[in-house]
């Protein structure tokens, strides 16, 4: 019974790290339902990759989604600011460490930025808007309706906005975003670390002129260019009853995306990790029971026909406890023997197995499953 025990746990079970899609449960509220896709250079950071520009467009065709919002941001480079913003009328100026672009009808369904404005909401088919802090234009002298011209740092780039409305700076600070993050573009500090900007040091403007920006900026440097206004992420929701997990994988394996799904005020966030996992001891569990109570019934039986043996030996002058110790001593033999030579046939077994078609639970190859934490 030791021997087929132990063979049938050397090659039916096993154990170790496995790499899959690993789904995480984030202790935070997000403020719609939707799903966000992007690539994060961890699961805490602010920095991200950038996606690709015709993703949108992409995930549109082979996905049934709907309300796609891009969202475009500034990557920081250095403390530096990015941009800075010129009153033309006065020429004072103000610098920006972040750029913000959004599609303004899909991002209110989302964020609800729009709330948070006072004066006028980006239009969707206008390119030449733009949102700053109300303090930003008190200091800069600046109101709804007037012209101000956004330059590009370390670039002859450069281009005129019309002022629609003002962010208000206390909602802004208290905006998290779909993937359970502070909303927003990010800033680098001159000690290395990095915060998001605050409504001081940002602007919004539409994705398509945060596009165009980018692209003047590629035309002139080449190679090289900052990524002033790069794609950071895609908010969409799916269209009717979609399976999620089946949506991650997709979204993972073909496009090599993090995932964060909001909805029913969690947010999960979906990627490829490691953890270590078990196989194949639930169904040992039943004849681990049947063998050990085999064992202890052969155990019992032994010392049942042995009692003349053991009248004989406390005769000798042992007592109960040396000759309970004579049993387990004989149990532990006959336990280290069958062990070991269930050991030795469960790697034979193993062999026999793959030459018939039947591979055993391996961790060797890469393996793909689903795995929750909380």
């Amino acid at each position: 019974s030791i021997i087929i025990l132990v063979l049938a746990f050397t090659s039916l079970t096993s154990f170790g790290t496995v790499f899959g899609i690993v789904s995480e449960e984030l202790h935070t509220v997000p403020p719609s339902d939707g799903v966000t896709v992007k690539r994060v250079v961890n699961a805490t950071s602010l920095l991200f990759s950038p996606l690709g520009s015709d993703d949108p467009g992409t995930l549109s065709k082979i996905l049934s989604i709907d309300n796609v919002a891009p969202r475009y941001e500034s990557i920081p480079s250095s403390p530096n600011p990015a941009a800075r913003l010129v009153n033309t009328k006065t020429g004072s100026s103000w610098f920006v460490y972040g750029v913000l672009g959004i599609s303004p009808v899909n991002e209110s369904t989302y964020t609800h930025l729009d709330e948070m404005i006072e004066g006028k909401y980006l239009s969707e088919d206008r390119y030449d808007e733009i949102l700053v802090s109300k303090s930003v234009a008190n200091k800069l002298g600046i109101g709804s309706g007037e012209n101000v011209t956004l330059e590009v740092l370390g670039t002859i780039i450069s281009d005129k906005f019309v002022i629609t409305g003002f962010l208000d700076d206390e909602r802004y600070m208290g905006l998290i975003d779909m993937d359970g993050l502070p909303f927003g573009p990010a800033r680098l500090l001159e000690d290395g670390s990095v915060r998001r900007c605050n409504s001081t040091e940002v602007v919004v403007i539409s994705w398509k002129a945060a596009q165009n920006l980018q692209r003047a900026i590629e035309a002139q440097l080449g190679e090289g260019a900052p990524q002033f206004a790069v794609l950071s992420k895609i908010v969409f929701r799916p269209r009717g009853e979609l399976n999620i997990d089946s949506l991650a994988r997709t979204l993972i394996f073909v496009f090599n995306y993090d995932v964060f799904v909001s909805s029913e005020s969690i947010v999960t966030h979906y990627h490829i990790g490691s953890y270590y996992e078990l196989k194949g001891a639930a169904e040992l569990l039943i004849p681990l029971v049947m063998v050990g109570l085999n064992v202890g019934m052969v155990m019992m039986n032994s010392v049942y026909e042995r009692r003349k043996e053991i009248r004989t030996l406390s005769m000798l002058g042992l007592n109960p406890t040396h000759i309970g110790l004579i049993f387990v001593a004989e149990a532990i033999i006959l336990g280290m023997v069958g062990g070991s030579l269930g050991y030795l046939f469960g790697l034979g077994f193993y062999r026999v197995m793959v030459l018939f078609g039947q591979e055993p639970v391996s961790y060797t190859h890469l393996t793909l499953p689903t795995k929750r934490i909380v």
